[in-house]
């Protein structure tokens, strides 16, 4: 994989995690900047492999040290006038003390229904997470790659 580029477009790009615990729970965070809940996530840096900035940004937003999982869809929306790209993976690890700071002010762990209630914009979810079956994709038992899953657009009921 190689790293996202701009390529001269205005496009801006950006990757996060859904990261998740036993229970199964998920971190949501607040940034005070934007006063929005979401994903951990963040732009990646000028020439910075996507991976690596999933990782970076996932410790700097959580405290949490990432082991990374299936890719999952991008989100796509529009930020002060330029088209924004996240990339998402699933992830868990070890938790860590959070730490407040000024880009993040909170995390919470939730349930799949509280996250997806919280999230301030639609992702991909999967609607095993939460039993809503608004959202999300049918996940195959093994992983094939020659095998695509079904995937269905989130969207806010």
């Amino acid at each position: 994989m190689r790293p996202l580029r701009d390529e001269g477009r205005d496009l801006v790009r950006a990757v996060g995690a859904v990261l998740w615990r036993e229970g199964p729970e998920f971190a949501v965070i607040h940034r005070p900047r934007y006063d929005d809940w979401s994903f951990p996530k963040g732009k990646l840096k000028s020439g910075e492999h996507p991976l690596r900035g999933v990782l970076r940004e996932v410790e700097e937003e959580t405290g949490v040290r990432a082991r990374l999982g299936r890719r999952l869809e991008p989100t796509f929306y529009v930020k002060d006038g330029r088209a924004k790209r996240v990339d998402y993976w699933v992830a868990t690890g070890a938790e860590a003390p959070f730490v407040p700071s000024d880009e993040v002010d909170a995390l919470e762990w939730l349930t799949g229904a509280e996250a997806e209630s919280r999230l301030t914009r639609p992702v991909w979810w999967p609607a095993s997470w939460t039993g809503s079956g608004r959202c999300g994709w049918s996940v195959p038992v093994r992983h094939d790659a020659s095998r695509r899953s079904s995937r269905t657009r989130c969207t806010r009921g």
